[in-house]
């Protein structure tokens, strides 16, 4: 293999390991903020509607 072939081989990796571990902190975070929305609607079913707005807005 040539130096050009490694060089793109090593970009393309190198692409794909950082779109996933870019892609893993704003999932996490989501399914969080979902997972306390949720247990915070059946503590609190009266304030259902303003916790799902406040739940859409910020996502």
């Amino acid at each position: 293999m040539d130096k050009v072939t490694i060089i793109a081989i090593a970009s393309i990796i190198t692409a794909g390991l950082t779109t996933s571990l870019g892609c893993i902190g704003p999932a996490l975070a989501e399914g969080r903020a979902v997972a306390t929305a949720l247990s915070s609607l059946a503590q609190q079913p009266d304030a259902s509607s303003t916790i799902t707005r406040t739940l859409f807005v910020g996502l």
